[in-house]
């Protein structure tokens, strides 16, 4: 296969994982809403979120090794044999670990009273028994994980990428047949399991036969090898606990402190938000590959130009498109959760105002990451991290979810402030400059938007009128924003989002 059409799929398949993370968003919650309380259903995302949180490091060191593969090269074949192997040894080693710990974590001093909020003796044993399920099947997708990761360096990116995303259909998919048939969290998770392991090693024969192929043989592994590797992953793996934290992490908060009921209507409200992420996901991801490029040749105007794209939008598609589904909200959200979750206004507002900055943000994480500047990458995440920590002390007990929505708008606000910064100075180092003028009328844009969501809130009798004055003064900002661009770039983002429909288009058909 030549490398465009490599690159064509591996896109491809990309926005199949994209598709398949909304849509299974979408169409779960009103199934296990249907069949399960809310309770259970809420402990079902904590022990999501718990599993999330502890793999971090795992992913880490993986995401770490396929960094590392890249940069020896598919031509220094014993090299890789001998980094794969160790690597391997030292996970089983690690993984046998992480294992004693889960299980002294979930069945000791009633852990699971306290992190999932349990009180009955049959609730906390089937709270136990469903972790272990799934770290049990964590741990064997992970141990395939490492090899997937290898095969990047040999050209087969896009194929590992739609197994990934037939795993996670037919992993979303098999959660269903238990829970309307009446099972609970050890049978959704067993199912889970049932279906997962034999596509993982349907996917490890795959695998190995490209390893044959490329002539990649057994090496003897150095534990010590693969040790010191990890331990190298560590810094890599801490800025993603930090960052994860923030997405898994505070779900772990809200469970002690105001129930697993409250968890649910936080994380199902939160999924809404989340589809608008994942919408403007889709969007940015054909372009970052090009701002990178950019970067590294120094071209301001092209630069500038994926600039404008993402942050146009940002404030003429996503702003107004919050607006309007804050208006409608409520009773589509109603109607999603079977009326088991009541629509909180305020908290969706937080969480959608959330999304928008992190949009806003991502052209300055490009220049941190384009660049490899890990370091302040770190320091970006553990001032993220300690605003959000410290807002949730101060405002959960208080003002309960819409406090969590508010902490989180901090701590994606004060991620966005440093990244700016950084970016900013990075630019300037390098013969490059931060867009202000532009960078200013999309902050406009964010607090028209913030203003009109808060009111629309507040004074729900109003919301209509609201919601009009709000588009419009959005409508006005984005004129001017257009105006500010140069007629280059108004032309390049036309023909962008042209390509952008004409492929998804193609994309839809093909798949």
């Amino acid at each position: 296969m030549s490398t465009a059409k490599r690159v064509l799929s591996g896109t491809v398949a990309a926005w199949a994982r994209i598709g398949v993370t909304m849509v299974s968003q979408i169409l779960l919650v009103p199934i296990f809403l249907t069949y399960w309380d809310l309770e259970t259903y809420g402990v079902w995302i904590a022990i999501q979120a718990f599993i999330n949180i502890l793999s971090t490091f795992d992913r880490g060191f993986n995401d770490y090794l396929e960094f590392e593969f890249l940069k020896i090269g598919a031509e220094n074949k014993a090299e890789i044999s001998a980094l794969l192997y160790s690597a391997f040894g030292a996970m089983v080693v690690i993984g046998l670990a992480e294992f004693i710990i889960v299980l002294g974590l979930v069945f000791g001093a009633n852990s699971t009273s306290w992190l999932f909020n349990t009180t009955s003796k049959t609730t906390s044993l089937t709270v136990c028994l469903a972790v272990v399920i799934q770290w049990g099947t964590w741990t064997l997708t992970n141990g395939v994980g490492m090899f997937t990761r290898l095969m990047s360096a040999f050209g087969h990116y896009h194929r590992m990428t739609w197994w990934g995303v037939l795993i996670a259909a037919v992993s979303s998919i098999a959660q269903i047949g238990p829970v309307v048939l009446g099972g609970g969290l050890i049978e959704a998770s067993l199912m889970t399991a049932v279906v997962t392991i034999p596509l993982l090693a349907l996917q490890l024969l795959s695998i190995i036969r490209i390893l044959q192929r490329e002539e990649i043989f057994y090496s003897r592994p150095a534990l010590s090898v693969g040790i010191h590797r990890f331990g190298t992953s560590m810094l890599l793996s801490l800025r993603y606990f930090l960052d994860n934290f923030q997405q898994q992490g505070i779900r772990l908060f809200i469970a002690p402190v105001l129930g697993v009921v409250s968890l649910a209507t936080f994380s199902t409200t939160r999924t809404s938000a989340n589809v608008i992420l994942q919408g403007l996901t889709t969007i940015a991801y054909p372009i970052m590959p090009e701002m990178m490029r950019f970067l590294h040749q120094r071209n301001q105007q092209k630069l500038e130009m994926t600039f404008d794209t993402i942050w146009f939008m940002v404030i003429a598609v996503l702003a107004p498109a919050i607006v309007v589904i804050q208006s409608v909200g409520g009773l589509l959200f109603h109607e999603w959760t079977r009326g088991k979750i009541e629509f909180n206004p305020l908290l969706f507002a937080s969480l959608s105002l959330s999304v928008l900055v992190y949009g806003f943000a991502q052209v300055a994480m490009a220049v941190l990451k384009g660049n490899n500047l890990l370091k302040k990458q770190l320091i970006l995440s553990l001032c993220a991290s300690a605003t959000l920590l410290g807002m949730l002390v101060a405002l959960l007990p208080t003002l309960n979810l819409f406090g969590a929505g508010l902490a989180l708008l901090a701590a994606e606000s004060m991620s966005a402030f440093i990244a700016i910064s950084i970016a900013s100075k990075w630019l300037n180092q390098h013969q490059l400059h931060w867009p202000r003028r532009k960078s200013q009328l999309v902050i406009i844009s964010l607090l028209i938007t913030a203003v009109g969501l808060i009111t629309m809130s507040s004074w729900t009798e109003y919301e209509w009128q609201i919601m009009l004055g709000t588009l419009l003064f959005l409508a006005v900002n984005t004129f001017n924003y257009w105006k500010a661009m140069a007629n280059e770039t108004t032309h390049a983002i036309q023909q962008t989002m042209g390509r952008y429909i004409k492929n998804v288009k193609g994309h839809t058909y093909n798949l």
